[in-house]
């Protein structure tokens, strides 16, 4: 089997010039130069699609004139079916790398729409998972928003409730003051009274009541001085026009004093005690002092005191 033939053969087949020609003619022009296994070979390589860089024309070296005529005929005969068989073979297997082929290319586009698919599925669902993000935050930032506003709302109700409460608290302590203040005004005021009833005259009325006078006036000047909140119950004033009366200790205890030695010392804290007693001697030193009295009736005023 000759190579070069072959190669030949297959430049023939593939020769412009002769693209004219049917295939049965030229196969019936190479069955004269070839052997069949030369043909075959040819005809088998034509059908698989081998490519070659150059034609040429046919010549008349292919045949074999060494073969005797009834030799070439028989190999011409026997040609002709392996050429019948490898171009049925040849076309089959053609239709079938075709089909493969398409078959691929099908896949192929098959893939490549179910990859454009799943892309444009996992941007509709990224798509989808953003707004469902975005809605999510909307409702933390509105649930956020609404607590921050009632918290602030709390807040503010905490706060007027707790000053609500010093309200009551303060009122509360104002209310027991003035409880305090009209039960210590009350008790003074009866103690007052019988602190007055004891005097037989007008003139030792007015001479207890100056001096205490001046002794509460002088201590409402500066309440928390230690030098002057206190009496000295030595002092002649104090033994001339006070001690003779029996309630004048109990008038100074109702006043916020306390007994300390020989003096009587005034606690700061009481000071409204102290203001309701000066305000009863002011007022009953006023009313004996602007009253017109005569003996008699001066004389009356005691008695009346004395029924106390």
């Amino acid at each position: 089997m000759s190579e070069h033939k072959i190669q030949k053969g297959l430049l023939f087949l593939k020769n412009p010039k002769v693209a004219k020609m049917p295939l049965d003619k030229k196969i019936e022009f190479l069955k004269t130069k070839l052997t069949p296994e030369e043909l075959d070979k040819v005809l088998k390589k034509f059908n698989e699609g081998e490519e070659f860089t150059k034609y040429f024309e046919p010549t008349q070296d292919l045949g074999t004139p060494l073969d005797p005529p009834q030799q070439i005929a028989t190999k011409s005969n026997w040609g002709w079916v392996r050429t019948l068989g490898a171009g049925i073979i040849g076309a089959i297997g053609s239709a079938m790398i075709l089909n493969k082929r398409e078959n691929k290319n099908k896949k192929s586009k098959v893939g490549q729409l179910e990859r454009v698919n799943s892309f444009s599925t996992f941007e509709q669902r990224k798509y989808e998972l953003d707004m469902a993000l975005l809605e999510g935050q909307r409702n933390d930032n509105k649930i956020e928003r609404l607590i921050n506003k009632h918290t602030e709302a709390f807040e503010n109700l905490s706060k007027q409730i707790a000053s609500l409460k010093n309200s009551i608290e303060n009122l509360k302590d104002t209310q027991e003051k003035l409880a305090n203040s009209l039960n210590n005004s009350t008790e003074n005021c009866q103690v007052f009274n019988q602190f007055v009833s004891q005097f037989n005259s007008l003139d030792k009325t007015l001479s207890a009541l100056n001096t205490l006078k001046f002794y509460f006036q002088n201590i409402l000047t500066s309440p928390a001085n230690p030098q002057r909140n206190k009496i000295n119950m030595t002092n002649e004033d104090y033994k001339n026009n006070l001690s003779p009366n029996r309630m004048i200790r109990r008038l100074l205890e109702v006043s916020g004093f306390h007994l300390k030695g020989i003096f009587m010392e005034f606690d700061p804290t009481q000071l409204s005690s102290l203001q309701s007693t000066f305000t009863l001697i002011q007022n009953e030193i006023d009313q004996l002092e602007n009253s017109e009295l005569t003996p008699e009736s001066s004389s009356d005023l005691i008695q009346e005191n004395n029924k106390f």
